[in-house]
Order: structure tokens, then sequence, then C-alpha cells
């Protein structure tokens, strides 16, 4: 190579080194310009009510589905959000018929939800959710007890991408649905219903919008 051509190659060796430059240059003030997308926990409170349950498919206030965020036409007890990427589900609460005084306890099962974490003498509630122990103490007027809550909280170490329905299931302690009684469309019983809280937390990006990241 001689002097000329090492100065042009030079020459031009610096310029692709200057244009390289100038190319990250911008492109760090795009991103510093841009807003940074990062996840953040949220969490929502679910309210389950068996009285909007279907009634024609589930009689009986023991069994019933729920659907999150369904087709406009779905008939039965509906959540209308979409909750993705779930890390934790969290048992708030649980209201039942006073005729749940006649076990010492319940077995909750929500089939989606089933990490066998629960272990005991008791083989039906090794797929169990939550362990519910109804309070003896309630009014003489009222026709539903509290409960105490044990085994509450199931953490996923892979998030729940998608949650789009659950199936509720209350078992006595000899493994056999519970029966709390029976309504229909045209004739609600309030004294048979059951009731749940969840608190269900989740991962969504910082512009508020539940989004899908896995």
């Amino acid at each position: 190579m001689n002097f000329k051509n090492f100065l042009e190659h030079t020459k031009k060796t610096e310029n692709n080194k200057q244009k390289e430059d100038e190319q990250q240059s911008y492109q760090k003030i795009i991103n510093d310009d841009l807003p940074q997308k990062k996840n953040r926990l949220s969490s929502q409170c679910i309210l389950i009510d068996s009285r909007h349950r279907d009634k024609n498919f589930y009689p009986n206030t023991n069994h019933f589905i729920v659907s999150f965020n369904p087709d406009p036409s779905a008939i039965g007890a509906t959540i209308n959000t979409n909750i993705k990427n779930i890390i934790r589900i969290n048992l708030e609460n649980v209201v039942l018929p006073s005729i749940a005084l006649e076990h010492p306890y319940f077995i909750l099962k929500i089939q989606e939800l089933n990490n066998k974490n629960v272990f005991s003498t008791n083989g039906f509630t090794d797929d169990a959710f939550a362990i519910i122990i109804p309070e003896k103490i309630k009014a003489d007027s009222s026709n539903f007890v509290n409960c105490t809550i044990k085994h509450k909280c199931q953490t996923f170490k892979n998030p729940i991408s998608n949650l789009r329905k659950l199936t509720i299931s209350f078992y006595n302690p000899n493994g056999v649905l519970m029966d709390f009684g029976v309504d229909n469309v045209g004739s609600i019983k309030d004294s048979v219903q059951t009731m749940f809280m969840l608190n269900i937390e989740y991962f969504e990006r910082d512009n508020g919008l539940i989004s899908n990241l896995v």
C-alpha cells in the first residue's frame, strides 16, 4: 500500500468511526427520552359470591365456576377484568351458611390452583387451596358464620400467565361435597350462599395496563 492509499484508508476508517459514534449518541438520546417500561407489583381484590353462579348448572352453592373476562354472552359468575402474570393469591375472608357449624373444618379446592401444598392425615386435603374452620360464635339471628382460614396463600414460582376461570368446590372432612343448600334463578335463597374474597398479586407495566409479560 502506497502512502496515498494509506491516507485514504485512514480517512475512511476515521469517518466510519465518527458515524458509529454519532449513531450511538443518537440512540442514547432516544433511549433517555423514551419512558422506560418496568414491571411493578400490583394487587387486585376479587369478591366471589355464589348467588351469581349459573344456577341451572350449579344448583348447590358448594360448587360453581367463576369466569374472568368472558365473552359478553357468558352466563353465571363473572369477573370483568383480565389479570395476567399472577405470582400470589391470598384468601382474605370466607363466609359460609350456618350449617357449616356441623363440621370442624372444610376443604376449599380450586381446580386451577392445585399446587399440592397441604398434606395431612386426611388425604382429601392434598390438593386443597385452603382449610376453612367455621367460627363457633355467631349471632342467633344470623344465617352465616365467619371462618378462620388456614394455608390461605399460594405463591407461584412460575407466574400464571392468564387466569381464565376458577372452579370452586367446598368439601367436608370426609371428602364429600358439602350440601349448603340449593336455590334457583326464580327463588334466590340468601341463607345458602357462600362468599369469599381473594387478593391477587401480579406484575404489570408502569403504564398501568395489565400486560402479558411472558
